[in-house]
Formats: C-alpha cells, structure tokens, sequence
C-alpha cells in the first residue's frame, strides 16, 4: 500500500511539469527566466510582510477580507512572468492602498 502512495505521488507530480510544459511561455519568457529587478522584488515583498502583519493583528472578518485581497494580488504577480515587473510593482501599490485603509 505505501508504494501506492509513492506511484500517485510520482505520478501527480509528473502530470503537473507535463501541465507547466504544455503551457509554454507560463514559467519562462522565450525559454529564459523573466528578468526583474531587485528594486521591485524587494518593494513588493516589503508590502506583502506589512499587509500580512496588518491582517494578522485585525478582527477575523476584516482578517478574511485582506487576506483574499492579498492572496488576489500574489496570484496576479504569478500569472504572467512576461509582465512581472510590472505586476510586482501593481502588486507592491495594492498592498500600499491596503494600508491606508488603517489609517
């Protein structure tokens, strides 16, 4: 029964880097990784750190409300690499206007 565990374990893993694969352009940009700059990761994940402590500390319908916002931003840096600097940085802006919410 564990080498069954073990063969679906392969097997999903196998059948998500055939998925990756067949979309093509969906992990890099003409077979390269996308180029960002450091400015633009670290603004980003700066954000993210202080919108995760706001929610963390907030009431539980207010902690649901920004954390599906946030999970909303971060899904959208990770859906095109060919735009990331771009959408780190929209993602970096969401996360500043969150803040202000606070205030």
């Amino acid at each position: 029964m564990g080498g069954d565990l073990s063969t679906n374990s392969v097997a999903k893993e196998q059948n998500l880097a055939a998925d990756v694969r067949s979309r093509g352009g969906m992990m890099t940009v003409n077979g390269q990784p996308p180029m960002v700059d450091e400015e633009a990761i670290i603004l980003f994940l700066r954000q993210l750190d202080r919108a995760l402590s706001a929610a963390r500390h907030a009431d539980e319908p207010q902690r649901r409300h920004r954390l599906t916002l946030i999970q909303s931003l971060v899904m959208a840096v990770l859906a095109d690499p060919r735009h990331l600097a771009r959408a780190l940085r929209q993602a970096a802006d969401g996360f500043a206007h969150l803040a202000h919410l606070d205030s």
